[in-house]
């Protein structure tokens, strides 16, 4: 097929289409769940695909606690903690710890969550604030309109979902000895209480100083 001098191939045409296809439903996906080309969730080829092993990653470790198959399972391209229901965010676009604990949740009665990434885990708490079979912990940089800007320690959750919400709003520098009091002295009363049936952490290392963008004080190993 010519054009004004230019040949097109069968390819060519099949790959224009592709993309219009695909540009089209970036746009859709776009405005659908707030994703942007200049902030930080900008659609991409593949990112479906992308969002598939994320999430199914962390339906698979599900599946296999709950097959007794292991004790502890690792996702490690897991732990997109900002995803909401209707929006991307903070480079996380499905939510695939939702998505393990309503897994969990079909076995056990009590699901605990606990987030020692530098940034609140404000995606999962949303997604389980309002309900006593998930009781989320996170232990966050906070103030200075540091992201996500939630997380404060009032933030307890709400109707049977109150006090089920556990925020634990850290300064700029905390340092191994006392994020280890503090984390002890949080998660004893915490196990103690809420007994659940399953755990499922998120380990963000941004939490490790020197992070480009925390300020937390923490060594690889206090981390651990």
């Amino acid at each position: 097929m010519t054009s004004h001098g230019f040949t097109y191939t069968n390819d060519m045409m099949l790959k224009s289409e592709e993309e219009r296809k695909y540009n089209i439903n970036s746009s859709k996906l776009k405005s659908q769940f707030s994703m942007n080309e200049t902030g930080d969730c900008p659609g991409f080829a593949g990112l479906y695909e992308f969002c598939q092993l994320s999430c199914g990653g962390s339906i698979d470790a599900a599946q296999v606690l709950l097959r007794g198959d292991a004790n502890i399972s690792i996702n490690w391209g897991g732990g997109l903690h900002h995803a909401k229901k209707c929006e991307a965010s903070g480079f996380c676009y499905a939510n695939d710890i939702v998505l393990a604990i309503l897994e969990l949740l079909k076995f056990h009665a009590r699901v605990l969550y606990v987030d020692v990434d530098v940034h609140h885990g404000d995606g999962v708490e949303e997604a389980f604030y309002l309900t006593d079979r998930v009781m989320t912990v996170s232990f966050h940089q906070y103030g200075d309109d540091f992201f996500p800007g939630t997380g404060s320690i009032d933030s307890v959750g709400e109707g049977k979902g109150k006090y089920y919400s556990v925020n634990v709003p850290l300064k700029v520098g905390i340092d191994d000895d006392s994020y280890q009091e503090l984390f002890k002295t949080v998660m004893d009363e915490v196990m103690a209480k809420y007994r659940p049936g399953a755990v499922v952490l998120q380990l963000g290392g941004d939490s490790i100083a020197y992070d480009v963008l925390g300020r937390l004080n923490l060594t690889i190993k206090g981390h651990g």
